[in-house]
């Protein structure tokens, strides 16, 4: 059987390349999955390398991926949250303006001395590599 023949029939099974991470009423993160077969991924993964090729990434993938698995929020890690698994985000403030999302002001609000400013990125780390994250519910008729 030629599974290339396939595509149609068997692209529902696939997992989702995008997931809505809820932080609260006013905060919620479009997130990527971190996965090889996850298109927008790859993309988002080149568009990256064209901007910081010296990024731990590409110079050193192992011991950096170690720490994505390791759900270690390091300045690293946080660029790469930002620039490549953050596809946007729904953010209000207390005044009701929506925030826009750029790559600069996800560092921005996650870098600092608060708990939550590690927090909420080490948990997104570890939701972009859960394939239950991105699970696609499928239709069993019986």
């Amino acid at each position: 059987m030629n599974i290339s023949k396939l595509t149609k029939a068997l692209s529902p099974a696939n997992l989702a390349e995008l997931s809505e991470i809820t932080i609260s009423p006013d905060f919620s993160i479009t997130i990527l999955q971190v996965a090889g077969i996850n298109q927008h991924y790859q993309a988002a993964v080149a568009k990256f390398a064209l901007v910081n090729p010296q990024h731990p990434l590409f110079t050193d993938a192992m011991v950096f991926l170690s720490d994505v698995l390791a759900a270690k929020a390091t300045p690293d890690t946080l660029q790469f949250l930002a620039h490549v698994v953050v596809a946007d985000w729904m953010l209000i403030d207390d005044e009701g303006v929506a925030q826009e999302y750029t790559p600069e002001a996800f560092i921005e609000l996650f870098t600092g001395p608060d708990p939550f400013q590690r927090a909420i990125p080490a948990k997104l780390l570890k939701a972009c590599t859960a394939d239950s994250t991105f699970k696609v519910d499928l239709i069993v008729k019986r």
